[in-house]
């Protein structure tokens, strides 16, 4: 429904702007709360909701912090969200447009980026590292932008060897230290475990056959098990076998590979960064959803058909203002 109606919705370039700047809008907004929360400190009716399961109030609480959810349904999702929001808006400060804009952009970007360093989300800082290494292999040849994403490198590098400490710039080294992370060690050895039964079910159990839907639809459904998929790709393997899964890898490849043949070919500068606003981003989040179901959260799963469907669109945009040009 969602894909229908973007494909209708996006028939200009002013629904694109008027769009990307709704979900940047939201994610500052979002961002802002959940700065509130780390600093002000959790609403009587949000700490009630957090203490009342000891499960969920262990899984929010690491390394002595309560991670920070803000107004989405917990911190995952809202981490997610800002890295998408945050990427997007880094990359429209960069691209063409006056002064002004670059500045809200820039300041909007860092400020979601500071927010959410307080998710816990280690997942967000490699989405936003491989939309950034996608943007700067798409500009090689663009002087500006390289010096730009010089600095961004020189800025990351300092964070990852600099005498800091603090917890969110340690949890965001840890995202880059596979090897002495125990967490991945245990998501690799339940992949191995579920192997079997993804080779002898190529059409999977069924949707909501795995997770906490599986669990409880054990009783009455055969194929339905207490299976704690961490990882987006192994709930689809497990719900729809490995043919569903070559189905979802294939269609987010073709997706990559249409945006950045738009990012060349477009010759409108404007939508020619739209193109890579999204597309970056959703090249991150598919990697992402490798370590945690990443795709299909809301709200960024909105933003993920919307991206689907300017896949499709922002070719035919350029051609009408060309053609009106």
């Amino acid at each position: 429904m969602l894909f229908y109606i973007f494909i209708h919705f996006f028939n200009n370039k002013e629904s694109v702007k008027n769009f990307t700047n709704l979900w940047i809008s939201a994610g500052l907004i979002i961002s802002l709360y959940g700065i509130f929360q780390e600093y002000v400190g959790f609403r009587d009716f949000e700490y009630r909701w957090l203490t009342a399961d000891p499960l969920r109030f262990k899984l929010y609480h690491i390394w002595g912090h309560i991670r920070i959810f803000s107004t989405l349904s917990d911190p995952s999702a809202y981490g997610l969200f800002l890295a998408f929001c945050g990427t997007g808006s880094l990359l429209l400060a960069i691209g063409p447009g006056p002064y002004t804009k670059k500045v809200i952009y820039l300041t909007a970007a860092l400020i979601m980026f500071f927010g959410m360093s307080f998710s816990g989300t280690r997942t967000a800082y490699a989405m936003i590292f491989i939309s950034i290494v996608l943007f700067i292999i798409a500009n090689l040849q663009n002087i500006k932008i390289l010096i730009a994403s010089f600095v961004m490198v020189s800025i990351f590098i300092i964070l990852m060897v600099g005498p800091f400490y603090s917890g969110p710039i340690n949890r965001m080294r840890s995202t880059f230290e596979f090897s002495e992370d125990a967490s991945m060690h245990v998501r690799d050895a339940k992949r191995i475990r579920l192997q079997s039964y993804v080779k002898s079910h190529p059409i999977g159990g069924g949707l909501n056959t795995a997770g906490n839907e599986g669990m409880k639809l054990s009783r009455s459904h055969p194929l339905a098990g207490p299976y704690d998929p961490d990882s987006g790709y192994l709930r689809t393997a497990l719900e729809m076998g490995w043919i569903g899964l070559l189905i979802v890898i294939s269609l987010n490849t073709v997706v990559v590979i249409k945006g950045i043949r738009n990012y060349f070919s477009i010759k409108d500068p404007e939508l020619k960064i739209y193109s890579m606003v999204y597309i970056a981003p959703f090249l991150g989040l598919s990697v992402a959803h490798y370590t945690q179901d990443a795709l299909y959260q809301k709200p960024i799963n909105i933003l993920v058909m919307a991206t689907l469907a300017l896949m499709i669109k922002l070719k035919d945009l350029d051609k009408t203002i060309v053609h009106e040009q």
